[in-house]
């Protein structure tokens, strides 16, 4: 059961991965972000499944705030993020092993804030090595490879954007 909910988990970070709606993004994550905690929860690594449901309530929140396109809206953003990411590492941290979620979400979430797909995703290349780091404390080897199969992906498609010829408009 425990492998059946990473899998589903892992398969909707793919997608966000994968995305290049900003929207789609968040709504996916806080998809991963629900499964993962459930098994992180099941798997007895209670300080990242409580990191993990936090985060799909920050990408809920961050889904329903309107567009931070104006600088104002994006401070907004910027300083709830900032809110998340500090109440969790402060009320979560209680050993070496746990500062690495707390620094992944935070990670994520000022990524997420910035609107940027490309940010997004390279904030979740950075996060994916941190939960790799805290999988590997808890001995989570089926996370682990997960998780490192997701950063392989992001890694792929940012390959993939950058190298991919973007098309001439002609008047």
């Amino acid at each position: 059961m425990n492998e059946l909910v990473l899998a589903l988990s892992y398969l909707a970070l793919a997608a966000v991965a994968w995305t290049n709606k900003y929207k789609y993004m968040l709504a996916l994550n806080i998809v991963a972000c629900a499964l993962c905690g459930i098994y992180l929860l099941l798997s007895s690594a209670y300080v990242g499944a409580v990191v993990s449901s936090v985060a799909a309530l920050s990408n809920f929140i961050q889904l329903i705030l309107p567009s931070g396109k104006v600088k104002k809206r994006l401070m907004k953003r910027n300083i709830i993020a900032v809110f998340f990411a500090c109440s969790v590492s402060m009320f979560l941290y209680a050993k070496p092993s746990d500062i690495a979620p707390c620094l992944a979400f935070s990670i994520n979430r000022l990524s997420e804030a910035q609107e940027n797909t490309q940010i997004i995703r390279y904030g979740l290349i950075l996060s994916a090595a941190l939960w790799s780091y805290y999988g590997l404390q808890h001995e989570l080897w089926i996370f682990v490879i997960a998780e490192l199969a997701v950063l392989l992906l992001i890694i792929a498609k940012i390959w993939n954007y950058k190298t991919d010829p973007k098309p001439i408009l002609t008047p």
